[in-house]
């Protein structure tokens, strides 16, 4: 969070005509799978994890402080998780939620849901084809609104 609002401050100042920057910045420690997070104005990531009754729950990941930019003393805080075997994490841009179909529909963020529950079970790789896969399904020729990224993280 320090590291995160410094790097405020800087592009604060800058900064002209409105700008900002959003992010997400994550830590994993290899070791004990903790996820320690700042999320600045970012899409909440999607954490898909076990309940303790064996059901499948989908948090998204607050954010913790304002986009980078808008105020140049803001705050940001540091959240954690454990991550336990099986547990994803989608960490995305909005291009992805706000893909549009030819009828002008929008990929929202239950679709995106849905997909990630239904290959939950299958490794990182295969649930990032199986995403961009329902993506493309979705837009059929239509091209992009805005750039889609995505980084799925998954707990062996």
């Amino acid at each position: 969070a320090e590291g995160i609002a410094h790097a405020n401050r800087l592009i604060a100042s800058d900064s002209s005509d409105g700008l900002f920057v959003t992010l997400f910045y994550a830590e994993v420690d290899p070791v004990t799978a903790e996820l320690i997070y700042v999320n600045a104005g970012h899409n909440p990531p999607i954490y898909i994890h076990q309940t303790g009754s064996g059901q499948v729950q989908i948090t998204n990941l607050d954010r913790t402080g304002i986009a980078l930019g808008v105020i140049t003393e803001a705050e940001f805080h540091t959240k954690s998780l454990s991550m336990s075997s099986g547990d994803i994490l989608l960490m995305y841009t909005d291009g992805v939620t706000d893909a549009i179909n030819p009828q002008g529909d929008r990929y929202d963020k239950h679709s995106l849901h849905d997909v990630l529950l239904n290959h939950s079970s299958k490794p990182a790789g295969s649930i990032a084809s199986e995403t961009i896969n329902s993506l493309q399904n979705f837009a059929g020729d239509r091209d992009p609104y805005d750039d889609i990224t995505y980084i799925i993280l998954k707990r062996k």
